[in-house]
């Protein structure tokens, strides 16, 4: 079930005079949201989340995915963008979480933990 009511809200374009940016694609939750065990919700994920990292993307656009319209979205899309929003604390150019290593790497004078 929540497989269809995700790829049903995926599909929808949004809706007129909205803020949304162009071409996004909603962002489900930000980490793996399905063994979460607290969330916080937000209501307006930044428009930089979009934009590009050292030509890495944060999330999906309807450009990424190749395609021009939300109604084009194909179950290997949704699968791509729930992996990027479920991944997004695990890739190393999230700037959250370069924050978070440097502030350690100097708690810690310079011993870093973790490398990516």
């Amino acid at each position: 079930m929540l497989e269809q009511t995700l790829a049903e809200r995926l599909r929808q374009e949004p809706p007129e005079n909205c803020t949304v940016v162009n071409g996004s694609t909603p962002i489900i939750a930000f980490g793996r949201f399905r063994s979460a065990k607290v969330a916080s919700v937000s209501l307006n994920p930044s428009w930089a989340e979009f934009e590009p990292v050292r030509d890495n993307n944060r999330f999906h656009t309807l450009k990424t995915l190749g395609i021009d319209s939300y109604s084009e979205i194909t179950a290997e899309h949704i699968k791509q963008i729930l992996d990027y929003c479920e991944r997004y604390f695990e890739r190393y150019y999230t700037t959250g979480v370069r924050k978070i290593k440097k502030i350690h790497c100097i708690i810690n004078r310079g011993s870093i933990p973790w490398k990516n």
